[in-house]
């Protein structure tokens, strides 16, 4: 009777939240069981356990998938404070070093741009080196993974590369991400959809893995500190960080891919929310690309606008097809 239901959930959602979801809570919790055991001896911990009866060693695997399977949950439900968290969103104690880090990288975008622009002259003059080609490439490939305007540079660079990707539609077509995105996400092809799911799944789980790494390293960096285990103590905070280090970089790289669908989104399907609406379509790019503060808003603007509260749009003429003859 419910095996159909059970291959669907296998197949579908339940194979992903084992792998993305209980697979990096069982590594912590595996983990953390590993080096406890070393702390305590090996042949001692086995004897302890061979010395317990199979009810209660049954009893003690099960409340160890519940702890398990309980991680996994809390994880699950803090996917976007954890994302939020690794973007640079951090909470009052904190917002001080947020606003300065966001400067630093600030400044460093603004000599970044400032290379990028020296190179590219260099290249229209045909003075530029293999070298300098080289990192002109590099500079391009960087420069379009973070947001232009350096005052919305982040702390951290996956909160830039985020960012770069949340800015896009508002910069290019003046349609505000925030208000647009939840009534374009349906006209998507099922395709990209799934392609969005899948980046974004991937990134949400390193970043778990790279929460779980840290708590590891800080954690037992305390207690085998307390404990005098200096050995041990080295290995788990350098394997720690250094797990924690890769899964970052990976997410980051994961966020990258999951902005490049989104500009994807806006790029191939911003019309199909304009006709949802019964708006007008665009004429032109001209009259998209956001117009300068003081000037009446172009379309996408404006839709923005109205759809966030009804402002900033005194009157529009809706656009309803007309049922075909015959």
């Amino acid at each position: 009777m419910f095996e159909g239901l059970w291959k669907e959930l296998g197949e579908g959602f339940g194979k992903r939240w084992l792998l993305t979801v209980f697979g990096p809570a069982l590594l912590f919790w595996g983990a953390c069981l590993l080096v406890y055991v070393d702390m305590t001896g090996w042949v001692e911990a086995l004897t302890w356990w061979e010395w317990r009866v199979p009810s209660v060693q049954t009893a003690l695997v099960a409340g160890a998938l519940a702890v398990v399977a309980f991680t996994a949950i809390l994880l699950e439900q803090l996917t976007t404070p954890i994302a939020r968290l690794f973007e640079g969103y951090w909470p009052w104690p904190w917002r001080w070093l947020a606003r300065w880090l966001s400067s630093r990288r600030g400044q460093g975008l603004v000599k970044k741009q400032q290379r990028f622009s020296q190179l590219k002259a260099k290249e229209l003059r045909a003075q530029a080196t293999s070298k300098d080609r080289a990192e002109a490439l590099r500079l391009d490939a960087e420069l379009g993974r973070r947001p232009p305007d350096p005052a919305l540079a982040m702390p951290t660079a996956l909160g830039d590369v985020l960012r770069a990707a949340e800015d896009y539609p508002r910069r290019r077509y003046g349609l505000d991400p925030v208000v647009t995105w939840p009534r374009l996400y349906p006209s998507l092809g099922e395709a990209l959809k799934g392609a969005l799911a899948e980046a974004r799944s991937n990134m949400d789980a390193l970043l778990r893995v790279t929460t779980l790494s840290l708590i590891f390293a800080i954690g037992w960096g305390i207690g085998l500190g307390i404990a005098r285990h200096i050995l041990l103590l080295v290995w788990v905070v350098a394997g720690g960080l250094i797990v924690a280090l890769l899964s970052y970089v990976g997410a980051t790289q994961g966020a990258a891919m999951y902005g490049d669908l989104l500009r994807a989104a806006f790029d191939l399907h911003r019309f199909d929310l304009y006709q949802a609406l019964h708006w007008p379509l665009p004429p032109s790019w001209k009259a998209e690309k956001p117009a300068p503060a003081g000037q009446a808003p172009t379309c996408g603007q404006a839709l923005s606008q109205f759809l966030y509260r009804g402002l900033g749009v005194q009157d529009v003429v809706y656009d309803h097809p007309k049922d075909d003859e015959g």
